[in-house]
């Protein structure tokens, strides 16, 4: 049985035997939990493990309002239902089209509203992680469309 391994930072795929994927990553100084597996060797695509967005830091100052609190958990939430997505077998383009344009759509505006916050601004660090995690949920969105209208 051969395990397809992709490694989130170079998106190659290799085919090996389990003990031998192993291996590769210790000897890389990588945990097995780095790269993302499949016990499926006819899959031809498996998605990278997609890194969540951070937690709202506790405020410095007066407490977070609630809209910050509110987009922060819809945010999650729409992070997590789209990485359920990417995550089934066969997710059909109509499905990954609709989570792509969420995300384009909601969770894009929303930080770029957080980020131009006056009064109590979130810290730096956060706003950084959350547009990294959304920019690579979009990345993963856009090759998993690819790949299911190219079937």
């Amino acid at each position: 049985m051969y395990i397809l391994g992709i490694s989130p930072h170079n998106w190659k795929y290799n085919r090996h035997e389990p003990d031998e994927l192993l291996d590769i990553q210790r000897s890389a100084g990588k945990s097995p939990i780095t790269t993302c597996l499949s016990f499926y060797p006819a899959m031809p695509f498996c998605q990278p493990i997609l890194t969540q967005p951070p937690d709202l830091p506790p405020s410095t100052g007066p407490p977070w309002s609630a809209d910050v609190v509110q987009a922060h958990r819809g945010l999650h939430a729409g992070f997590k239902a789209s990485q359920a997505a990417l995550n089934l077998d066969k997710s059909d383009p109509i499905r990954l089209g609709h989570h792509l344009q969420h995300a384009k759509t909601v969770m894009v505006p929303v930080i770029e509203a957080l980020g131009r916050q006056k009064t109590n601004p979130l810290p730096l660090a956060y706003m950084e992680g959350v547009e990294e995690a959304v920019l690579a949920l979009v990345d993963a969105l856009q090759s998993a469309l690819a790949e299911s209208t190219a079937a």
